[in-house]
């Protein structure tokens, strides 16, 4: 896994609110990294888990994005 990503990743679970970083952490202990859910309810809340992310996002750190954007995903 790309080291960058992890930092993000880490960043983001940092601004949540305590309560969906806990919600967050419950879901991660409990999950199986090899089984795939086709539980259509479970899917749907982890697609609602991973939407709250982007809402509660820190404000990016890249100075002229326009410009620096692709730097920023390698």
């Amino acid at each position: 896994m790309n080291t960058q990503l992890v930092d993000s990743l880490i960043q983001v679970i940092r601004s949540l609110p305590d309560e969906e970083r806990a919600l967050l952490g419950e879901k991660l202990s409990t999950a199986d990294p090899i089984e795939v859910s086709t539980d259509r309810l479970e899917t749907e809340e982890a697609v609602g888990v991973f939407l709250a992310l982007g809402r509660n996002a820190a404000s990016g750190q890249l100075k002229n994005t326009a410009v620096n954007h692709d730097r920023s995903i390698r």
